[in-house]
């Protein structure tokens, strides 16, 4: 056994959810270090690397196996699925039958629930919900308020930062326009792209570029936050 389910318990979701305990050295987790919040041992495998950090929950039939790392205040529940070496941080959600996976990033408030799959190196971050039957794959990004739902189909390296419901099939290959507060020799999302950088390295990135014509100082200590969490998950 990699952890142990100790005292420490919460009430969430008229769950009872239990701290999890490393009984030994593992990945980036050293034996005795505090971790996430389960409801049973099936929701975290004993195997691989994978590991609930922070505020992270996990309850219901969901699981988290392989090489995932669910971070902050996530909460994975239902029959949702989050594995390989998919990441999850900050408030984003995973329920319903939902699967992150692969090398997928989901962030911030960002919602992923129905039937919907990440996988691939997708990124879904801000406010964007996927949903129904979505599929999100290959470096493709859905942000802002985008809902993507129905059956809909988003590869590659399509960028979707706006509303987007319902689409039958969206099958883009040419990313859309860079938001107009991008006015940068280089767009952000262009060097993120063709540097295959993950989620936390992407951020960085996009609000150190984009401070001066956006949000200032917020944009500077947003990215301080992903440094942080960046200096976290590569350890000393």
């Amino acid at each position: 056994m990699k952890y142990k389910l100790t005292e420490n318990s919460i009430e969430f979701d008229n769950k009872t959810l239990f701290q999890i305990q490393a009984l030994k050295d593992f990945g980036e987790v050293k034996a005795g270090e505090l971790g996430g919040y389960i409801e049973k041992e099936s929701n975290l495998s004993q195997e691989g690397s994978c590991w609930l950090y922070g505020n992270a929950k996990v309850y219901g039939s969901a699981k988290v196996y392989g090489s995932a790392m669910i971070f902050n205040n996530v909460v994975v529940y239902g029959s949702a699925k989050v594995y390989s070496n998919a990441k999850v941080y900050n408030s984003a959600m995973i329920y319903d039958n939902a699967e992150v996976y692969g090398s997928a990033v989901v962030g911030d408030n960002a919602e992923v629930f129905d039937n919907a799959m990440i996988y691939d190196n997708a990124m879904i971050y801000d406010n964007a919900k996927v949903g129904d039957y979505a599929k999100v794959s290959g470096y493709a990004k859905i942000f802002g308020d985008v809902k993507v739902g129905g059956e809909a189909v988003v590869i590659k390296l399509t960028e979707l930062s706006s509303n987007v419901v319902n689409k039958p099939k969206i099958n883009q290959e040419d990313k859309q326009q860079p938001p107009k507060h991008y006015d940068l020799t280089i767009q952000p999302i262009d060097y993120i792209i063709a540097n295959k950088l993950d989620f936390a390295e992407g951020n960085i990135i996009k609000y150190v570029s984009r401070y001066k014509q956006k949000n200032g100082k917020e944009d500077l200590l947003k990215a301080r936050y992903y440094l942080d969490l960046l200096i976290k998950e590569i350890g000393e």
